[in-house]
């Protein structure tokens, strides 16, 4: 719903945002100045939210790179004529594997939130833009930012953690399927085993099995025939 006139109104979230036409100067001087103070405070508290999701999201990257060479590290070979560690190279990474998955979901519950704020902050901004700033530099491009999720780079990074986490759950089911893979084949072994025993206590307990007389043949006239 919009509203032609001197400047342009647009119906946003059940509210009018006005922005004046460049040279309607009348328009301009009706601006009050708590508007201004307003609009200025929006627009720092949304800086501050984009400068502390980019902070957050380098500080967690740098952490989980530095946790992921370690992990790959320890799974190195290692030299045979060093004392034998309390806690094995592969158990090391397991642990590491299970901090970095941690890590990766708070860091998801982080840029999450943060980029909820960014968003709410946004909106105000682009309200307000309109009515204090003639040359509606927000107006015109954080919108788009907000429709299309592969036009901002905030939506973007905000998919890393899941990524990263994936990468830890992968080395997990690796070094669990280590673990696991001498215990999956005795368990195969002894089903084998158990059928394969079965097996010979079904044809053991068949009829004529301990006689070993053949029972089989053709009913006749006289009788049975071999």
């Amino acid at each position: 719903m919009r509203w032609q006139g001197a400047g342009e109104c647009e119906m946003i979230d059940g509210r009018w945002s006005c922005w004046p036409d460049k040279t309607d100067a009348a328009a301009l001087a009706d601006i009050d100045d708590s508007e201004v103070e307003i609009y200025k405070l929006a627009s720092e508290h949304f800086r501050h939210d984009l400068t502390q999701f980019w902070n957050h999201s380098s500080f967690f990257a740098l952490l989980q790179t530095a946790l992921i060479s370690v992990a790959v590290t320890s799974l190195r070979p290692h030299d045979r004529n060093q004392t034998e560690p309390i806690f094995t190279d592969k158990e090391i990474a397991a642990a590491i594997g299970f901090v970095g998955v941690a890590l990766a979901l708070f860091w998801l519950m982080v840029a999450w939130r943060r980029t909820a704020l960014i968003q709410e902050w946004r909106q105000q901004v682009v309200h307000l833009d309109g009515r204090v700033n003639r040359h509606a530099m927000y107006r015109r491009i954080e919108p788009n930012v907000a429709t299309y999720w592969w036009y901002g780079p905030t939506k973007l990074t905000r998919a890393l953690p899941v990524v990263v986490g994936a990468v830890w759950l992968a080395l997990l089911a690796a070094l669990a399927w280590i673990y696991l893979f001498p215990i999956v084949v005795a368990a195969e072994v002894m089903a084998l085993g158990w059928v394969a025993y079965r097996s010979w206590k079904r044809v053991r307990r068949a009829p004529g099995a301990r006689s070993g007389r053949y029972t089989g043949g053709v009913i006749g006239k006289h009788g049975a025939m071999p």
